[in-house]
């Protein structure tokens, strides 16, 4: 009955997308049984073939296993692509060690497991509901309790330091395959710690419009070049501390430079 409720001709799968919705976010993809998916993704793709169904998966979707059980994800008959936890664990590290190593062996482990139709539609995240604020983690200020939580605020110049961090970080986030998703708050300097603390309200008197105005000009740049919907992407050099990498599609090119080091490079 329940699987009727959810996936049948009337059920609110194909409710939803008949009303206009694109596709389906599962929550804690893990959780649900493989027939469940199946089932799902039938009614999906019946109502709108190109309805996207994209999972909750921490880990790397395509050997994932879960209560014992190898899941199969991304083998066609499931989700077109997953949320990218692993992702933005690479962006935070190399932007706060300034180290290139994991980013690179990130976006390598993804290319190599992931088929490119799951990579061009991946939920590239630098925070979400369960996570630290964006803002916050990039600070280097810790809280350990829920009292410390609730009343730590970073200061002008841990805010001023952070910020350039984020900034960093949503260049590589926009300019990667996949596609940018922003968090609520992230692009206007909200701070908060983990769950509650991250989903507090959005607070329309008091807006960094100088962050906001970052991410709006790097939206804007994304919009207008099709590189980034499904170039593809190949590394051009790196070194400890900095990296550069191409997206090309056709005789279209883009060249991203992200160096965190204190060397000087020139493009030849």
């Amino acid at each position: 009955q329940y699987m009727e409720y959810i996936n049948g001709e009337t059920g609110i799968v194909p409710k939803w997308l008949r009303a206009g919705a694109s596709g389906w976010r599962l929550d804690v993809a893990d959780e649900l049984p493989d027939a469940f998916l199946d089932a799902l993704r039938m009614a999906a793709k019946k109502e709108n073939p190109d309805s996207l169904i994209l999972g909750e998966v921490w880990e790397d979707a395509s050997n994932k296993s879960a209560y014992g059980q190898r899941r199969r994800y991304l083998l066609g008959r499931q989700l077109d692509s997953v949320m990218n936890y692993p992702l933005k664990d690479a962006i935070l590290n190399f932007v706060e060690s300034r180290k290139t190593a994991l980013f690179r062996q990130t976006i390598a482990m993804l290319m190599d497991n992931y088929p490119k139709s799951v990579l061009d539609c991946l939920m590239n995240i630098l925070g979400t509901h369960d996570t630290v604020r964006v803002l916050t983690a990039l600070s280097g200020v810790r809280a350990y309790n829920k009292d410390e939580m609730n009343l730590l605020h970073l200061s002008a110049d841990q805010r001023a330091a952070a910020k350039e961090k984020v900034k960093a970080a949503a260049v590589l986030l926009f300019t990667v395959f996949g596609v940018p998703c922003i968090y609520y708050g992230d692009e206007i300097g909200m701070e908060g710690y983990s769950d509650p603390f991250c989903r507090k309200p959005f607070p329309w008197d008091n807006i960094d419009h100088e962050l906001l105005a970052f991410y709006r000009r790097l939206s804007e740049i994304r919009a207008k070049l099709p590189v980034f919907q499904d170039g593809e992407y190949n590394e051009v050099f790196h070194d400890e501390q900095c990296i550069v990498y191409k997206r090309t599609k056709g005789i279209d090119l883009v060249l991203v430079c992200m160096n965190l080091g204190n060397y000087k490079y020139s493009l030849n």
